[in-house]
């Protein structure tokens, strides 16, 4: 699991120039977003430990980036792990699921700040997921 802080984000566009990405704030303000990475390897500079082999390899090129099923109001990226783990052993690359926040606690548009504050967060800390990110697919059930 990794702890996102809510701090100010920016993200490149296609363009070169940067786009601030605001913090997740509707209805219960500013708070930490939960994060698990799944991986069947240890790459270099990736944070946690490996769920399999444990020699270093180079950056995967690509990242699964997951939203877990619930419709925004059930479930976990916890309550997803068993397939999660089943495809970080089949897939070459590391695996970012978003614990959003659920309704009615936290109505819309909350967990869709969230996910996207999620992926911004991904692409600036590409080094730490063990990732180039030249290629992400977005996946959920």
């Amino acid at each position: 699991m990794i702890s996102i802080p809510p701090e100010p984000l920016s993200s490149p566009r296609a363009d070169g120039f940067l786009v601030d990405i605001s913090i997740p704030r509707s209805h219960s303000g500013p708070s930490p977003l939960s994060v698990r990475l799944l991986s069947a390897f240890k790459r270099q500079h990736m944070v946690g430990e490996a769920g399999g082999k444990e020699s270093l390899v180079p950056p995967s090129k690509g990242l699964i980036f997951h939203c877990h099923g619930g419709g925004f109001v059930a479930q976990s990226s916890r309550s997803h792990e068993a397939y999660l783990r089943q495809w970080a052993q089949g897939l070459p690359a590391p695996i970012l699921s978003v614990d959003y926040s659920l309704a009615p606690e936290a109505p819309f548009p909350r967990a869709l700040e969230e996910a996207l504050y999620a992926y911004c967060w991904a692409l600036n800390n590409t080094t730490l997921l063990g990732t180039t990110a030249e290629r992400i697919v977005f996946a959920g059930q």
